[in-house]
């Protein structure tokens, strides 16, 4: 492992607790989906990629309990709400199929350009992480591209559903370019890649060409990158996923994940 100054140690530890937090949730709220999706193809699909997800922030947790932070049954099972950090998109309750769609859509399309800009921070056991999540990561786009396409394509009832679940998720997706409780960290880490504004302009460029060949209508300019948007204060579904989670774990308390 590099050596990192106290300062940027503290920084990549605030970062990778925001990244870890939106894969867990992601999978965990992907999950909810199980044997309710449309069509056993996409039941099994949904299966495999929660798994991934919360795989991933596992991967994620780890490097936190590297760089001295607590295990990650405790960051899961054991930490305070109010020290948890996913973006306010992914906490976002159950809703219809085509707003779960848009939602993992503009998640995944975001991950992707963040885990870009994550590979420029010279630490081996992150760049090792990033390379493992990719492998999966890959088919969890083109699936969810596909899903997009389908509804775009399937005729004006499944388009106007679409069009109502990004409508739904639009207000909420600057909160994924927040680092909540640690906005200064990407300057911290000498990585520009990380500025919220770098990342936002990055994902509406992908999301704009995108939108056109699926005639999709521009929502119009997203709202303002909210420095708290992380907070637990911003996040109100956020206590009820704790709840399940600590309730999960009391069926069970000796067991590891």
């Amino acid at each position: 492992m590099i050596l990192l100054t106290p300062e940027k140690h503290s920084a990549l530890k605030s970062i990778l607790i925001s990244v870890a937090d939106d894969e867990w949730i992601m999978g965990h709220r992907g999950s909810e989906w199980l044997a309710e999706a449309p069509d056993l193809e996409d039941d099994l699909a949904l299966s495999s990629t929660s798994q991934d997800e919360m795989g991933h922030a596992r991967l994620l947790y780890r490097l936190i309990e590297e760089l001295g932070g607590p295990s990650p049954d405790h960051q899961v099972y054991a930490r305070p709400v109010d020290d948890w950090y996913p973006a306010r998109l992914v906490t976002l309750a159950r809703q219809d199929w085509a707003e779960w769609v848009t939602r993992r859509y503009f998640y995944e399309v975001f991950d992707a350009i963040r885990r870009h800009a994550l590979i420029s921070i010279p630490f081996p056991s992150l760049a090792y992480a990033l390379q493992s999540i990719e492998r999966e990561e890959a088919y969890h786009i083109r699936y969810i591209e596909a899903q997009m396409t389908n509804l775009a394509y399937g005729g004006q009832v499944a388009h106007d559903y679409l069009a109502h679940g990004i409508a739904v998720d639009w207000a909420f997706i600057p909160s994924l370019f927040s680092w909540g409780t640690a906005e200064e960290t990407w300057q911290i880490l000498q990585c520009p890649a990380l500025d919220p504004r770098s990342l936002q302009q990055a994902f509406e460029a992908s999301i704009q060409k995108q939108f056109a060949t699926w005639d999709l209508a521009w929502p119009g300019p997203l709202g303002s990158i909210d420095g708290n948007g992380r907070s637990a204060a911003k996040n109100p579904d956020l206590a009820q996923i704790r709840a399940e989670l600590r309730a999960v774990r009391q069926i069970a308390p000796d067991s590891h994940w």
